[in-house]
């Protein structure tokens, strides 16, 4: 149930024990197969693969799965033809006895059998486990004033009625509880009973108290959602609105019947079940009355060969954008409560007969269809006589009482907060063109250093080339001096003159110039001015005092070997 103020509205699935009186009228008149007797079947089947087995034992395992696996009412429901799954379970008029509904501060509206009312639509769907399951909404534009819904469930007859019709499920003694399964959900949408459901206990009061939690998701690259979705799915007759799990389902579900050629009870039901396109679960043949065993073995394998890697398929369908989250979604979390409830069979009966006569009235008319039935509560004197002198009454409180077969449901809401869990980028757009621009700044700092260094080390290595072999060269020509200067007698010039009359200095044969011979060699000036002083010398002995002439030589001389340095 579900009761969402300003934008969402009431919303109810019911579940109770999957049959109802109508049923075994039907089992009774051989409409349709029994379960006692497709348990029959099935036990036969078993019978003979067990004696089988005797000489092959393979047929071991097949006895096993027709005796106990294929057992359940699960199966029982994939082998019944499309429509009597209606027709055997129970009706909104049995189910729902009675309703009321507060709004508007204390205002009540009281509903009969069905809960017929211009503020409730009732809707129902076909299970494979539960039959007939019926949806409860309160119409939108009454949704803001409802506050609580109260419902009186009445959960069909009893366990033991007539067995002889449900002699079958023996090992679905582990999932026989018995009550209703609830399950709170979104207005228009599939409910997921097994995964939300809640048990309400039988013969009790059960108070369903609920909060809203609205999801909120952001849109990413990496995750994307989508918002407001318009898309519809299918479910046999029913239709339903965009689910992510819905429409994961209903994609697995397309391709199980590509690969397959059969559907899926447990996924939507893309199509009504028929001859050529069966339940994967069919196992009478054509005629009614034999088991199609190779069908359904193939069917079967293939079914679990595909159904084996769901939640891949699912991923990849999600990944293709085939199916996305809803950017916007509500949760309900519910919290139960249960009570004694104390009632007696007589309000049970005149609450029902009241309010089914005042839903008669006609407001055109003014008048009552069914006055009478108000007229006989207003008039009597013992309101338990009608019950006593008839016995019994062509409501379910005559016929099967109601010590556990009813139960009580109020729905209502904590409070008219919303809880919203919504998602936060931790890098929004700003942040992501900030952090973009420093990197870019980074990067082009970055670059014009290395761009600096690059012609650093390309200066370096052109001119500091170059430094190096002039260097070298100077170095080379030191240590030729060294090595000449270590090697060789100091060369000694004499003074002579040529054929001009003009003063020469020559080594005896070493020198005969500096600039063609094809190895020069370096004179130091300090040899060169020890050889002038030498002549100097050697020129005042023969004068007796220095000339002009041999300072001119001397001068001459050094010139002469700085020149010859540096050559």
């Amino acid at each position: 149930m579900r009761l969402v103020i300003e934008y969402l509205a009431y919303s109810v699935n019911i579940q109770t024990y999957p049959f109802s009186a109508q049923a075994y009228k039907l089992w009774h008149e051989h409409q349709i197969i029994s379960p006692s007797e497709f348990n029959h079947q099935l036990r036969q089947t078993a019978d003979r693969f067990l004696n089988a087995s005797k000489v092959n034992a393979s047929f071991l395992d097949r006895a096993a799965v027709f005796g106990f696996v294929f057992d359940s009412v699960k199966m029982y429901y994939q082998n019944l033809d499309w429509p009597y799954h209606k027709m055997l379970g129970h009706e909104r008029n049995q189910s729902i006895y009675l309703c009321l509904l507060r709004y508007s501060g204390e205002k009540l509206v009281i509903g009969g059998p069905g809960c017929h009312d211009q503020m409730i639509r009732v809707t129902d769907r076909s299970h494979p486990h539960h039959f007939n399951c019926h949806t409860m909404e309160i119409e939108k534009e009454f949704s803001k004033q409802v506050q609580e819904l109260y419902l009186i469930i009445w959960l069909g007859p009893e366990e033991n009625y007539d067995v002889r019709y449900r002699q079958a499920f023996l090992h679905d003694l582990f999932e026989q509880a018995y009550g209703l399964r609830v399950a709170i959900h979104e207005p228009g949408q599939m409910a997921n009973l097994e995964g939300q459901g809640i048990q309400i206990e039988p013969g009790r009061m059960n108070e369903l108290n609920f909060e809203a939690v609205q999801h909120i998701h952001k849109q990413t690259p990496r995750h994307p959602c989508i918002e407001n979705p318009q898309d519809k799915y299918k479910d046999l007759d029913g239709e339903f609105s965009y689910q992510f799990e819905l429409c994961l389902n209903s994609h697995l579900q397309r391709l199980l019947v590509e690969k397959c050629s059969c559907l899926y009870a447990y996924l939507p039901r893309i199509a009504v079940p028929n001859a050529t396109l069966p339940y994967c679960g069919r196992l009478i043949g054509p005629d009614g009355n034999s088991m199609d065993e190779k069908s359904i073995f193939a069917r079967k394998d293939c079914a679990f060969h595909l159904l084996q890697n769901s939640a891949i398929l699912k991923k990849s369908f999600e990944d293709a954008g085939l199916c996305l989250r809803r950017c916007e979604s509500v949760d309900y979390v519910s919290t139960v409560s249960v009570t004694t409830w104390r009632s007696t069979q007589w309000q049970l009966h005149w609450s029902q007969e009241t309010a089914a006569a005042l839903d008669t009235f006609n407001p055109k008319t003014g008048q009552f269809e069914r006055a009478e039935s108000l007229h006989n509560y207003f008039q009597a004197e013992n309101l338990s006589e009608p019950l006593i002198s008839k016995g019994e009454s062509d409501g379910p409180t005559g016929k099967y009482g109601f010590s556990d077969r009813y139960t009580y449901v109020l729905i209502k809401r904590k409070s008219n907060d919303t809880t919203v869990k919504a998602e936060n980028l931790v890098l929004t757009l700003n942040a992501l063109v900030s952090r973009i621009g420093g990197l870019c700044s980074l990067y082009i700092g970055m670059t014009f250093a290395v761009f600096i260094e690059l012609i650093e080390f390309a200066y370096m290595e052109i001119w500091g080339g170059c430094f190096a072999k002039t260097n070298n060269k100077i170095e080379e020509i030191d240590q030729v001096d060294r090595d000449e200067a270590k090697g060789r007698p100091l060369l000694g010039l004499t003074g002579k003159r040529d054929a001009a009359g003009q003063e020469t200095d020559q080594d005896e044969g070493a020198i005969t110039s500096f600039g063609h011979q094809k190895q020069n060699y370096s004179l130091k000036s300090e040899d060169l001015m020890r050889n002038s002083a030498s002549a100097e010398r050697n020129e005042q002995n023969k004068n007796g005092s220095p000339g002009e002439n041999t300072w001119a030589k001397g001068f001459e001389n050094k010139k002469l070997a700085d020149t010859a340095h540096v050559s």
